[in-house]
């Protein structure tokens, strides 16, 4: 029967340009002012159509029992085969399901090119076709189960005489049945070459053909790259992380890697890989990749669309076979699951006027430099008054900045890790449009709202092995106006409530890494007169002097490297019902006597270098173990404010004596304090200075990344 339904399918396609040319009878206005030769071929064309339609009728009953292959079915790879100056591409269809299903069209691919370059010419029934090309496809086709199939593309990469200039390809995607919901994308300029002619297109034809499919076994002997992901599941919002580990080897050249993917839905992507050594965090710190290891760049992001299993395989190039097919080394396939982070099971912090929030880690022990997975969720469970996630306050429609309402902090015993002071420390501003301007919507009630974070991404990982904590504060909103306003208030908007994770406590273990720094006994004295304090802040965020009873606010928590704060700000922020509420700024007697006490020096100076780095640490300072590529030194240091400027006469330094240089005029002394240690070529200087002054002729408004010493009574 088939055989006859092919014949009028060909006489159907044969006719198909009369199609065109006819014109519908209802375009007259009345039936006598037909010209009778439209009449004879509108006829024929009515004639046409049913004999379309019946082809169709026959082909649905015939393959009624059958049905069409979803994208979920099929298993698309993606080959090359380099003939003279004849490229061929095959895309390989393999039948996954368990069960038979139906091709029923092919559709040709899309090549893309960059810039004004001239379209790329598809030919599917051309008379002229390349030489040496398959048949024609024959469809619909049964794909037994297990079976393949496969259609191909083949073009010159080389200009002729008759034919127009090349132009390179960009990527390629194609749809591998007539639904179009099962693209696969090709990004390669090293595979692509430049097309010189019109593509000629095949579709669907039943087996393999000639190329061999790329989860066959590996042959013996054959090298194999290996790639690995850093975990096994991973949640909406986080990039999976993959490693290649050894570095796959190429000779002479550096290796060409190609990176496979296929998402639960059957969308596939094979793109040349991106890897690096290094990868740099949000904030542009370094954070460094297993030895001899390159990271591979997986393809941004996981939507909230993505559940299910992907799969990867790494693909290297290794020349081409003697039959002229490209040869890829290739890596053993691994499965990474994303999941749903809203079903976790959660175990809630305390709820606050209706809120709560949890973080959530995936196991509590993590080798030194693993990526520790910050699975966090929150959740209004009192509806009363509408609950926002960020101010409300008009924003562009992409830019969402509910993220910059968590926090989360990471201590040891001395007190929270150095970047877990930063301020909105999970929040990274989001590229690309901002699109219109929206009113930010409230969050519904009793609905689980996720976020989840690669505390590597955001330079929050340890980087000693020990034992910490870990735990979120969320801070949402309400609405304190009748209407969102275009911009944000001069004064800032405050959030309701500041609620609290439970902490989780975790060991990170191994080696303690190697440094360049000179080594030196921890300094403990400090533990006679001083303890840590928890405050609103966080815990451990206060140093506690117990001969004078203050309590030390840790200075970072009130610097922002990317804006200055002023003493104004921190004066606005110490009013009653303010987050600095009971805080004040330190005098400079006081500060003095504080860095005495820590130091057990009368007029808390200090040029030990251990008393040093135990100081900085405390206070929130960077102890850096890298030199500068152009001076050679290791500089680690922190400056903090003392509030208050004092007259600077003239002709005199801040304690009065003499200046030596003739044009000093008068302004204000700034005064800080300087904790700064330097390491060059294994001689260490250090400097610990209750009172570094500089000179000022204006008004002062402080300094980005500074903090201040602010004390409170115990």
């Amino acid at each position: 029967m088939w055989e006859y339904i092919e014949v009028l399918r060909v006489l159907a396609t044969e006719h198909t340009p009369h199609l065109q040319e006819a014109h519908p009878i209802d375009d007259y206005a009345d039936v006598k002012d037909v010209p009778s030769s439209t009449r004879r071929r509108d006829s024929r064309v009515s004639r046409l159509r049913i004999l379309l339609v019946l082809v169709a009728l026959m082909g649905s009953r015939a393959f009624a029992q059958t049905a069409a292959c979803s994208a979920a079915d099929l298993y698309l790879t993606f080959h090359v085969h380099e003939e003279a100056d004849v490229e061929r591409i095959t895309l390989l269809t393999r039948n996954i399901s368990g069960h038979d299903c139906l091709l029923t069209a092919s559709y040709p691919a899309s090549f893309v090119v960059q810039g004004n370059a001239p379209q790329i010419e598809l030919c599917q029934h051309c008379a002229n076709r390349l030489p040496g090309g398959e048949d024609f496809e024959k469809l619909p086709l049964v794909l037994a189960a297990g079976a393949f199939a496969h259609q191909t593309f083949r073009y010159r990469t080389s200009s002729r005489s008759d034919t127009p200039g090349c132009v390179q390809p960009g990527w390629m995607s194609a749809d591998a049945n007539a639904d179009l919901q099962h693209p696969l994308i090709v990004i390669s300029k090293s595979l692509l070459k430049p097309i010189c002619s019109a593509v000629d297109v095949v579709g669907y034809r039943a087996g393999p053909g000639d190329v061999t499919p790329l989860d066959t076994a590996t042959p013996d002997g054959e090298r194999q790259p290996m790639l690995k992901a850093e975990r096994s599941t991973y949640y909406a919002g986080e990039e999976i992380s993959l490693r290649t580990d050894p570095q796959p080897v190429s000779t002479g050249v550096a290796p060409v890697l190609l990176l496979y993917r296929r998402t639960p839905g059957g969308e596939t992507r094979i793109e040349e890989a991106l890897t690096r050594k290094l990868r740099m965090d949000t904030f542009f710190h370094e954070v460094g990749s297993a030895e001899g290891s390159l990271e591979v760049y997986s393809g941004g992001k996981i939507s909230g669309a993505d559940f299910g299993e992907h799969h990867f395989q790494l693909l290297q190039f290794d020349g081409t076979t003697g039959t002229g097919e490209v040869h890829f080394l290739r890596s053993q396939p691994i499965t990474v699951l994303v999941a749903d982070a809203a079903k976790i099971q959660r175990i809630w912090g305390e709820t606050q006027q209706g809120v709560r929030v949890d973080l959530t880690l995936d196991k509590t022990e993590f080798h030194l430099g693993e990526d520790i997975a910050a699975h966090i969720a929150t959740q209004v469970v009192d509806g009363t008054e509408p609950v926002y996630g960020e101010p409300y306050t008009r924003r562009g429609a992409f830019l969402s900045t509910g993220a910059a309402s968590f926090h989360l902090s990471i201590w040891d015993a001395d007190g929270p890790l150095e970047n877990s002071d930063r301020l909105a420390n999970l929040f990274a501003f989001p590229s690309g449009s901002s699109g219109s301007t929206v009113c930010p919507s409230p969050l519904e009630v009793n609905k689980v709202l996720p976020l989840d974070r690669s505390l590597r991404d955001f330079g929050l990982l340890p980087t000693r092995p020990g034992t910490y904590q870990i735990s979120v504060t969320w801070s949402p909103y309400h609405a304190p106006f009748p209407d969102c306003l275009m911009e944000r208030p001069p004064t800032p908007e405050r959030s309701f409530v500041t609620v609290t994770s439970r902490p989780v406590t975790i060991a990170v273990v191994g080696d303690t890494p190697p440094t360049a720094l000179p080594q030196f006994p921890e300094y403990t004295a400090w533990k006679a007169q001083f303890r840590l304090v928890d405050t609103s802040f966080g815990p451990l965020t206060a140093l506690l002097d117990s001969a004078t009873g203050l309590e030390w606010l840790r200075p970072t928590l009130l610097a922002d490297p990317n804006r200055t704060i002023s003493e104004q700000n921190l004066t606005d922020r110490m009013a009653p019902g303010m987050d600095l509420t009971g805080w004040r700024f330190a005098t400079r007697d006081e500060v003095r006597s504080f860095l005495a006490h820590f130091t057990g020096s009368p007029d808390g100076r200090s040029q030990d270098p251990a008393v040093e780095r135990k100081l900085l640490r405390l206070l929130g300072g960077t102890l850096f173990d890298k030199p500068d590529r152009q001076t050679g030194w290791i500089d680690s240091r922190i400056t903090v404010r003392i509030a208050g400027l004092t007259p600077a006469p003239a002709d005199h330094s801040a304690d009065g004596s003499p200046l030596t240089c003739g044009n000093c005029g008068p302004g204000f002394w700034v005064h800080a304090a300087f904790i700064r240690e330097g390491v060059k070529d294994g001689h260490v200087s250090v400097t610990i200075d209750p009172d570094q002054p500089w000179k000022v002729t204006g008004p002062v408004e402080g300094s980005a990344g500074v903090g201040y010493f602010l004390v409170r009574s115990r």
